[in-house]
């Protein structure tokens, strides 16, 4: 990749297509699996993601998502927001 900016424009357009793709395997939406099924997408694109797990407090949950460069690649911004980070592998 050229720079940090087609980095994130290509991981972009691979989570779209991921996206599309997503509901010819019949499962229902889990944040994990979805999100470890992206990270192995995009790695066999030739592009490296960071899974982000996060927790927040009252009432407990828990959820995770997929970054790339610091950009929320399938999650609104919004929603991660509502969550600390704990662990990002």
């Amino acid at each position: 990749m050229d720079s940090k900016a087609d980095l994130v424009s290509t991981a972009g357009r691979l989570t779209r297509s991921f996206r599309e793709i997503r509901p010819w395997y019949p499962r229902d939406y889990l944040c994990l699996f979805d999100s470890l099924a992206l990270t192995l997408y995009l790695y066999r694109h030739d592009i490296r993601s960071r899974l982000i797990f996060g927790v927040r407090e009252d009432p407990f949950a828990a959820h995770c998502w997929v970054q790339c460069c610091g950009v929320v690649l399938n999650e609104h911004i919004d929603r991660t927001h509502l969550y600390t980070p704990i662990m990002a592998v």
